[in-house]
């Protein structure tokens, strides 16, 4: 029984198989840019946690006595209010909360869930998703700005070569000359 858990961490090779993002063509910078972004979204995530706790301690005080089956402990509220966020369930809270209370507090609880809903799902999962996207499409940039350095190297190239190639036309169209002029001499 004590070499279970380690039983289990054998289970973790599966991560093995990541290696394979090295054989991807730019799969080295996509890893680093996403590890990236999870540090970029890391403050984010934190206040969104303190965020729904708090808002889970005040809906317990409020719909403790209203919907017990949701608002019993922080920890069941905590999980309810997560819910909520992602859209589900929100019909079933209200509809509790409306069949143990008055009109009020129904009333209340349905204004008091739509600004819940506002603040944590479109303001912070899409401020977490928002931040993610924009960090991962800097590869883009990256891209597109190495792709620019090689081609004003290759402008410059060109360049170099016209110049060079006007110089032999020259110098060509010097020796035609000299040697036209010897030949009417001659």
């Amino acid at each position: 029984e004590i070499l279970t858990g380690f039983i289990a961490l054998r289970s973790l090779r599966i991560f093995k198989t990541l290696r394979i993002i090295e054989f991807i063509p730019g799969g080295k910078k996509i890893t680093k840019k996403m590890l990236s972004a999870f540090k970029g979204v890391t403050f984010i995530l934190f206040a969104f946690v303190i965020f729904t706790t708090v808002i889970s301690v005040i809906s317990v005080s409020l719909f403790k006595n209203s919907a017990p089956q949701y608002f019993h402990n922080a920890f069941e509220s905590f999980y309810t209010i997560f819910k909520i966020f992602s859209g589900d369930g929100f019909s079933d809270v209200v509809g509790e909360i409306q069949a143990n209370s008055s009109v009020g507090v129904t009333a209340f609880a349905k204004l008091y869930f739509v600004l819940i809903v506002f603040l944590g799902t479109i303001l912070g999962l899409s401020l977490v998703n928002s931040i993610f996207i924009n960090e991962m499409s800097t590869i883009v940039d990256e891209v597109d700005e190495n792709n620019d350095k090689a081609i004003d190297e290759l402008k410059a190239q060109i360049d170099l070569l016209n110049n060079k190639q006007d110089v032999i036309m020259e110098k060509l169209n010097k020796l035609m000359e000299e040697k036209e002029n010897h030949l009417k001499r001659n």
